[in-house]
């Protein structure tokens, strides 16, 4: 009776500790963490930001109404970065926006350009600003 007690027993606390361990759904590298050490969350809390470095994408905010209507999917891209002014980074249009935002009081759209490569050597972070122009 004392060893299936402490087998139940050790069972609970396995099972809470299994409460308390993170699992990801995706390979990736951390890139921010949300909450604090000892911090309780309630479900569907994001306490991690889990990133794939492997590839990178820019995502415009400003493509104009008036130009929207000549970029088309596939399309060729060039990518210059403030912080890296001196490499050009080539890509292709992989999405844009069907709904419009607003910017300054002009009519916007989202326009999505995976790079070619990696470009692992690059120090690219997230929200960099970057200049596309489209071919």
């Amino acid at each position: 009776a004392g060893v299936s007690a402490a087998k139940a027993g050790r069972d609970m606390v396995q099972v809470a500790l299994d409460r308390l361990t993170l699992h990801a759904t995706m390979a990736g590298t951390v890139t921010a963490v949300n909450v604090n050490l000892g911090e309780m969350v309630v479900p569907a809390t994001a306490v991690v930001t889990l990133a794939d470095l492997s590839g990178w994408q820019i995502e415009t905010t400003d493509v104009s109404e008036l130009d929207v209507p000549y970029i088309s999917i596939g399309e060729a891209a060039e990518v210059r970065l403030d912080a890296i002014p001196d490499r050009i980074l080539s890509g292709v249009v992989t999405e844009i926006a069907y709904m419009p935002g607003m910017a300054q009081g002009d009519v916007v759209y989202q326009v999505t350009v995976q790079l070619d490569e990696a470009y692992a050597e690059l120090p690219l972070r997230w929200g960099m600003t970057a200049v596309v122009v489209f071919e």
